[in-house]
């Protein structure tokens, strides 16, 4: 797994919080190549040839199945396996060759070799299949980071096998590969709205009139208490901007409890106050 292993997801609260699990190319790639090399020795044994590579990948997409059967690692749920319905109709033409019609020994024969590429493929990566069928993975078992790794196999089989983490993980440790576990962080606080979260906080806002021109000379002899005259109509709305400079309101002049202050409006709501005005906390 990735140093991103064991990552809790804060989601709402901690209670809701699920691993986050990753696996490196390099692991994937030798999963894959030990399902391939357990293919290998199936097909050389049955004279079955695989056309094309097994493949790894995470994280897995949501497909439906006409069947799936549950994986164990031992008695813990470990993935599912795809089946097709009976003898892989795949595995009866490589072996006879897409030969028309086929009595019971040959489907049997076909349902033994059918069998024993799955007990090899799943001996490769130290699980079993639970007996009977299962309902299989929902979509929200196949969440992004869940870990779940996708194998697909190739022709004649074109089965799907859905690993979850404990299975990789346990075949990873067994071949002495490392784990990388990062603990999940300290337990955050519920999520709230955004204005409740900023309630408490102060935040700078900045109230522009229109500007004016000034020459040099009078912009030096200005004192304390001069009067300097703006092209801003008293009735007209200012420009309410945040540190960046952004206007973010329209606001009218005012005064509320003996001090000055700016009544909000949306920007370009309207440009003439009504005729009685009251500035709202």
């Amino acid at each position: 797994m990735q140093s991103a292993g064991m990552v809790a997801d804060s989601r709402r609260d901690g209670a809701m919080a699920r691993p986050l699990i990753a696996w490196r190319d390099e692991q994937l790639r030798a999963l894959a190549a030990a399902l391939e090399q357990a293919l290998a020795g199936w097909s050389a044994d049955w004279g079955v040839h695989a056309a094309g590579a097994v493949t790894c990948q995470s994280p897995a997409p949501f497909e439906s199945a006409l069947a799936w059967r549950r994986l164990l690692l031992g008695a813990q749920p470990a993935g599912w396996l795809q089946l097709s319905l009976g003898a892989a109709r795949g595995v009866v033409d490589a072996l006879f060759k897409e030969s028309a019609a086929l009595g019971p020994i040959a489907l049997a024969l076909a349902s033994a070799c059918e069998r024993d590429v799955t007990a090899r493929l799943l001996s490769a990566v130290g699980v079993t299949a639970a007996a009977g069928p299962d309902a299989g993975p929902a979509p929200t078992d196949l969440y992004a980071w869940s870990g779940i790794v996708d194998v697909r196999l190739p022709a004649p089989l074109a089965w799907r096998l859905l690993l979850q983490p404990v299975a990789v993980a346990a075949w990873w440790e067994a071949r002495g590969g490392p784990i990388v576990v990062v603990p999940a962080g300290p337990q955050r606080a519920a999520l709230a709205p955004v204005l409740d979260a900023v309630a408490g906080r102060s935040m700078r806002l900045d109230v522009q009139l229109a500007g004016c021109d000034i020459d040099l000379g009078a912009l030096q002899r200005l004192q304390p208490g001069d009067v300097v005259r703006v092209q801003h109509r008293i009735d007209a709305p200012a420009t309410v901007c945040d540190d960046a400079g952004a206007a973010l309101f329209a606001a009218y002049l005012g005064r509320r409890a003996g001090s000055k202050a700016v009544e909000l409006a949306a920007p370009g709501a309207r440009q003439d106050p009504p005729p009685t005005r009251k500035v709202q906390p």
